[in-house]
């Protein structure tokens, strides 16, 4: 789809509160984002969004078997190997400490790796914080061939790794002299988050920092938690809890530690002439500037890496960390385009995202790493005038309503706010089920309904009951009875999806002709009734034939229907709650997306009857769309058009500001595109 307009835009202000969004640590697919950041100028950078995922393999995986809320500390249980010996989870204490000093390496290897050599740029700093409890691990990772892998011992002297020992050198990482790629030799020390993994847990996914370590317990952060959590960590990790020990994104993870590590084009050196990554100060608040100082100061002690523009005293910065659902924004202020590669992630959980207290800013990514609508990254749901809501307005001049804004075209901000009145108290989500019957879309290829189940059938494809023995066909003929339908159309067509429940009966012996006993599985014959089971119909099935009364499902009968057992209902799609007039709707897939233009409406519910309009029908469908419906009151300035279909690109992120009075820290649940 394609929306003209001719929008207002308003300048980029470093204003910013630090998100505490969380969601999920599943996900479908991993892989690399590229962003390619345009020429700009000193005067006027070219900007992008972006965000970093928390990639890297788990320093430890465990169970929570110990909690202290006194001091935000969790332990972990320990392993005994082959020979006997207690593995503790982690080699040394203190070396998760995120202001810990790591260097640099360099690998030399023909084959093998025949050494490791350790470098802090610009050098040790005896003032700075160093591996006080010992050595950390050190992680090499495995050659491509499958070969043995190389393996390595640090050495630390006050605080500092001198030197590194190899325990083995491995074979199959090719060669220094043939240029290929160094292998990757990594500390499992310094920044690292604590990551709930626990599928039955509320908190599945959440992430806290590690601010120090013993060799079994790690001590965590509780300072970003929302107003009115609770600050005992046992809440979030109780005894039993599964959790992982992660690395966490950091700058010098994510864009690099030395010169040859940024992309062409993103200069280095002194920062009022170079390109900076904006990032959240914790302390004093507001984004804050980092630069890349390149080699060229070393002999004066600045050692090549990421410094804080506003204050470069502060040392190297490498070690900052950028949260899982933190953005962060690039600027462009030198000629070129650099492209960077950033490690990607598509969550197919559904993500929570964080809305900040009154007068305050958030920059938020897309949550989902792919294209997401405006009307699922806030849905209905979250709209409202509570103090955990995202608060409607009257016009684009209200001052006491929430904005959401995206960047556009690198150096412009588009603000989009939600018009009062226009379904802004939803309380359940209202969902349109979608077909696929030809290249457009037309409003029979929509559905909206539900009502009872009256009778289920063993039938042919056709939903013929002629010749049909018992329930030996594959498919089932199911009546139904209607409470909410579309104008005109009393049961679901062909090609939707249906979904049953309560559907209960006796359960068929196998073959159909008789019933049996579901404890001991054996047929009834002495004329009694078999026992009463729920149906394995219960779930969604796709509508192979319609016609009537009923419709008929591509799946075997199991049980003589009992109607008056329990309430069994169908439904196809959710007619939610709280509208007040019709809500827009939106497709997504079944075309190409692009050139192809992609249909939208409206759908709406007055007492039984359900009124779907289609204002655009689409083009070049080859299969059945997603539908995505809002409240539509989604508007950007003055433009009076329905704004819920704006498009976050899978990199993008968005600036979520609170000016609402009386709004409190809140989590909302986004929707979720994979659903």
């Amino acid at each position: 789809m394609t929306i003209s307009r001719n929008p207002t835009f308003f300048s980029i202000v470093f204003l910013f509160v630090f998100p505490t969004t969380w969601g999920s640590s599943s996900s479908d697919l991993t892989g690399t984002n590229s962003i390619a950041v345009y020429a700009g100028t000193t005067a006027a950078p070219y900007y992008c969004i972006a965000s970093a995922a928390i990639t890297g393999t788990a320093a430890h995986t465990g169970t929570v078997v110990s909690v202290w809320d006194g001091n935000s500390s969790i332990s972990f249980g320990t392993d005994t190997n082959s020979t006997g010996d207690v593995q503790n989870p982690f080699a040394s204490a203190s070396v998760l400490n995120p202001l810990v000093q790591i260097p640099a390496v360099t690998v030399t290897f023909n084959g093998s790796i025949t050494a490791i050599t350790p470098e802090y740029y610009g050098n040790y700093k005896s003032s700075g914080t160093g591996f006080s409890g010992g050595a950390p691990d050190i992680s090499i990772a495995d050659p491509d061939d499958g070969s043995d892998g190389a393996t390595a011992t640090a050495t630390v002297s006050s605080g500092e790794i001198t030197a590194i020992s190899m325990d083995s050198t491995g074979s199959g990482y090719g060669s220094t002299a043939a240029g290929d790629s160094e292998p990757e030799v990594s500390f499992v020390a310094g920044p690292h988050f604590l990551r709930i993994t626990d599928t039955e847990s509320t908190y599945f996914g959440r992430v806290f920092l590690i601010t120090d370590n013993t060799t079994q317990c790690v001590t965590i952060s509780t300072s970003r938690l929302a107003n009115g959590e609770s600050t005992n960590i046992s809440t979030y990790l109780p005894v039993g809890t599964t959790c992982e020990v992660v690395p966490a994104p950091t700058l010098g993870s994510t864009f690099g530690t030395d010169t040859t590590d940024l992309p062409t084009n993103w200069n280095a050196g002194l920062p009022d002439a170079v390109d900076w990554v904006y990032l959240w100060n914790v302390d004093a608040g507001g984004y804050r500037p980092y630069f890349f100082m390149n080699n060229s100061y070393e002999g004066s002690g600045w050692g090549r890496g990421w410094y804080n523009k506003t204050n470069p005293g502060l040392g190297l910065q490498n070690h900052t960390v950028l949260y899982p659902d933190e953005a962060f924004i690039l600027a462009k202020r030198t000629t070129g385009t650099a492209t960077f590669e950033l490690d990607g992630i598509v969550e197919s959980s559904t993500q929570k995202m964080y809305l900040p207290e009154s007068g305050n800013q958030v920059l938020l990514k897309n949550p989902y790493g792919t294209d997401l609508l405006l009307g699922e990254l806030i849905p209905s749901t979250a709209i409202g005038t509570g103090t955990g809501k995202f608060r409607p307005g009257t016009s684009s001049s209200d001052s006491n309503m929430d904005t959401v804004t995206f960047l556009a075209g690198g150096s412009t901000w588009q603000s989009f706010y939600y018009l009062t009145g226009t379904n802004s108290a939803v309380t359940s989500m209202r969902k349109l089920s979608a077909r696929y019957t030809s290249a457009t879309m037309g409003a029979t290829d929509f559905y909206l309904g539900s009502g009872g189940v009256t009778n289920l059938e063993s039938c042919d494809s056709s939903g013929s009951t002629v010749g049909i023995t018992g329930n030996e066909s594959n498919y089932t003929k199911v009546t139904l009875s209607t409470t909410l339908s579309p104008s005109g159309r009393s049961i679901p067509e062909a090609g939707f999806s249906v979904t049953f429940a309560d559907l209960q009966g006796y359960l068929l012996y196998d073959g159909g002709t008789s019933e049996a006993n579901a404890s001991t599985g054996e047929e009834i014959t002495d004329g009694s009734r078999g026992s009463i089971v729920y149906s394995d119909l219960i779930g969604t099935h796709d509508v192979v034939v319609s016609s009537g009364s009923y419709i008929v499902v591509e799946k075997q009968l199991d049980v003589t229907f009992k109607s008056d057992e329990g309430t069994p209902v169908w439904n196809v799609g959710d007619e939610g709650a709280g509208y007040s007039s019709a809500a827009s709707f939106y497709t997504v897939g079944g075309n190409n997306g692009t050139s192809d233009a992609n249909a939208t409406g409206t759908v709406n519910i007055s007492g039984s009857t359900v009124s779907i309009s289609v204002s655009s029908a689409g083009a070049g469908y080859t299969s059945a769309p997603s539908v995505i419906t809002t409240g539509g009151g989604w508007r950007f300035g003055t433009d009076t058009s329905a704004m819920g279909s704006e498009v976050l690109g899978a990199s993008e992120g968005i600036l979520l500001q609170r000016n609402s009075s009386g709004g409190v820290k809140a989590y909302f649940e986004s929707a979720n595109p994979f659903e």
